[in-house]
């Protein structure tokens, strides 16, 4: 903390205040610049005290007791919502997870003061010059946090086959579109969350958000639901608590480097500055402050790394609430890389990744590691070059976080500077204030014995009312006791019944569906049968092959091979010369294709000249085996045949001219 602000207000609370007391509690306050007394108040009210902070914008809040700010912890987050938000609450009297006196942490910190208790303005000048050293633990506020969870409406069956891939998009759809009404909520009315979802075809699977707000704060805002084919459940996580973090000559933390894969089951992993890994970790649903707080567990962040191109919105949030910046590769990185890194960093460091989102958060910090390895190197060696005694891990944290390596070594000269002055600062005496008088004393006195006696008849009044509370409560028990068995049993029926109607709902609506899809197809049947009767169209035989096996079963199907018939081949692919020569004994009109490419199938029947055309050029119906064309087709296909005939012939006329000419040209040289 020192060299950190230059400013610093010292609080403590006035001899006859009290936060839980009726009257409005005072406080004495100190306010610190770069170390000397700025400005001091007494008989400071709590409005006060915030405007106070506003107006000098202190970097740390001190104070001996954090209850002198609320007389709970919910009053005392309430409070810390009203300052500044880079304000830092710092307790002085807990050293070392330890609490001791204020005098004693002053001998700690080798600041002279008064061998009796000081007085509000001596304490919260003690406060100030503690925090202002570096002594105490931050308060950290941990405030209540909501889920909200869109997913399913429920598990009954649901429809089989292509009925099913519908319902399962139409479910999806649903989920997404209700997603995206509660964000734009919580984006209009400026809610701090995360969002956690799994995508899938046509839209989402689930979704999870991590609102940053006490469930009350949600009402009339998000509301839950409970239909048929989406559930939204709203759930609060955990009240509002305190916790400190010790901060007594703390060791610096180890500059780390963080990959992070966002989503349902997040993964993390974390790796120090030569790359080692200390960390690879998946798990469900965790939120920002989880992860912020499992990551602290083992350095200080340098860089949030992702494995993806195009940044998602929880990493970009992650990096912020940590103060640095975000490594994103070019391109997405393929599986294959990330598997490689994977099996690189298994046979080297002995690790495992339990799945897939632990696998892609350590190719990120990896990757991440590898784009700075290099200046990571360049500013070791000109560390050790230059032969300065300074923290080679606080050079190479500022590296990372973007500082060019003069400036790093620069920022670490100068911290270490500040660091020799605050050691060598003589220490302070601090005067205890002028004792109070008699009458003073009484007065105090009567004023705490007044609080205490309001405070006594308040909870008397507390304890009647629960009494009469316990007793209604019992008489309701009893009687619900001896309702409870009908009861059971008649919601058990209920249950069975509901679970029945849901089943029952749900197979009609399937058996509807399917009757739907029946009733079209057999419309489009009914269609092509009057087309086909009235000479609008035309029946091809579907060969799924052109092998004599495929031939035998569309006989099979159609009957024989006639004359003038057109033949549709689903696999031109696949085929056999034997098959080729039946179709052209047969005398078939020509065959049908998907595609005017068929490989050599195409070559193979316009030389035995039976001409090729394509499907979808003549298509009417594709149903059930059901292939109908255009009746146009026939004349197209015999034209196409009087086009192979003609260029067959023309072949045969050039082969017998160049045969005569040979014979010519080998009669002549032997006369010659």
């Amino acid at each position: 903390m020192p060299g950190q602000a230059s400013v610093v207000v010292g609080v403590d609370l006035e001899p006859g205040s009290s936060p839980s007391s009726s009257r409005e509690p005072l406080y004495a306050v100190v306010v610190l610049r770069d170390g000397e007394v700025y400005a001091q108040h007494e008989g400071v009210p709590l409005r006060r005290l915030v405007r106070l902070i506003w107006e000098h914008r202190p970097g740390t809040l001190a104070i001996d007791n954090i209850y002198e700010l609320g007389e709970d912890e919910a009053a005392v987050a309430r409070f810390a919502s009203l300052l500044p938000p880079d304000v830092e609450i710092v307790q002085v009297t807990r050293l070392g997870g330890e609490f001791v006196d204020v005098r004693e942490a002053a001998r700690r910190a080798g600041i002279q003061a008064s061998y009796g208790k000081p007085g509000p303005l001596a304490t919260a000048l003690l406060a100030a010059r503690l925090a202002h050293l570096g002594y105490g633990s931050r308060v950290r506020i941990v405030e209540e946090k909501t889920r909200i969870l869109v997913a399913r409406g429920r598990r009954s069956p649901s429809p089989g086959g292509t009925s099913q891939q519908r319902y399962n998009r139409r479910i999806r759809g649903s989920l997404l579109r209700i997603s995206r009404e509660i964000k734009k909520r919580l984006d209009e009315h400026g809610f701090d969350y995360d969002m956690i979802f799994r995508r899938s075809e046509g839209g989402i699977e689930r979704a999870v958000f991590i609102v940053y707000a006490p469930r009350s704060k949600l009402e009339g805002i998000v509301k839950p639901h409970k239909g048929h084919d989406v559930r939204v459940e709203i759930t609060p996580i955990y009240s509002s608590r305190i916790t400190f973090e010790d901060a007594e000559e703390p060791a610096p933390p180890k500059p780390v480097i963080v990959g992070i894969d966002p989503g349902v089951t997040v993964g993390l992993a974390i790796l120090d500055l030569a790359g080692r890994p200390l960390l690879l970790h998946s798990g469900k649903d965790l939120d920002r402050g989880e992860i912020i707080s499992i990551v602290k567990k083992h350095g200080s962040p340098v860089v949030v790394a992702t494995d993806v191109a195009d940044v998602p919105d929880t990493v970009k949030k992650l990096a912020a609430s940590l103060g640095v910046p975000v490594y994103s590769p070019p391109q997405d990185l393929p599986t294959l890389e990330k598997q490689e890194i994977l099996q690189q960093y298994s046979r080297t460091y002995g690790i495992e990744a339990r799945d897939t989102h632990a696998r892609d958060a350590l190719a990120a910090a990896v990757k991440a590691y590898r784009s700075l390895e290099q200046k990571l190197r360049q500013a070791e060696a000109y560390a050790s070059r230059i032969g300065l005694d300074i923290s080679l891990d606080a050079v190479k944290a500022a590296v990372a976080r973007g500082r060019s390596i003069a400036e790093a070594v620069e920022a670490e000269i100068d911290r270490i500077m500040r660091q020799s002055q605050v050691g060598e600062e003589r220490p302070v005496r601090v005067e205890a204030e002028k004792p109070p008088t008699s009458d003073e004393r009484v007065r105090r006195l009567e004023e705490e014995i007044l609080d205490l006696k309001k405070e006594r008849n308040r909870l008397r009044q507390k304890i009647r009312t629960l009494e009469w509370t316990v007793e209604e409560l019992e008489r309701r028990l009893r009687e619900k006791t001896l309702e409870f068995s009908i009861e059971v049993a008649r919601d058990r029926e209920v249950e069975m019944l509901q679970r029945e109607v849901q089943t029952l709902t749900s197979r009609i609506r399937r058996l509807e569906e399917e009757v739907e899809e029946l009733r079209s197809k057999a419309g489009r049947l009914v269609d092509a049968l009057a087309s086909l009767y009235r000479g609008a169209a035309l029946q091809v035989r579907v060969v799924e092959k052109l092998t004599m096996t495929g031939l035998r079963e569309s006989e099979r199907l159609y009957g024989p091979l006639r004359r003038g018939e057109v033949v549709y081949v689903r696999n031109p692919n696949v085929y056999e010369l034997e098959a080729v020569a039946r179709l052209r004994e047969a005398g078939v009109a020509g065959v049908l294709m998907d595609r005017s490419e068929g490989g050599g199938l195409v070559s193979v029947l316009r030389r035995s000249i039976v001409p090729v055309a394509v499907l979808s050029d003549y298509l009417v119906l594709a149903e059930e085996g059901v292939v109908l064309v255009e009746p146009r087709v026939l004349e197209d296909l015999e034209r196409l045949r009087e086009d192979l005939r003609r260029r067959v012939e023309r072949r045969i006329d050039l082969s017998r001219i160049v045969e005569e000419y040979r014979r010519k040209r080998l009669t002549e040289l032997r006369e010659s």
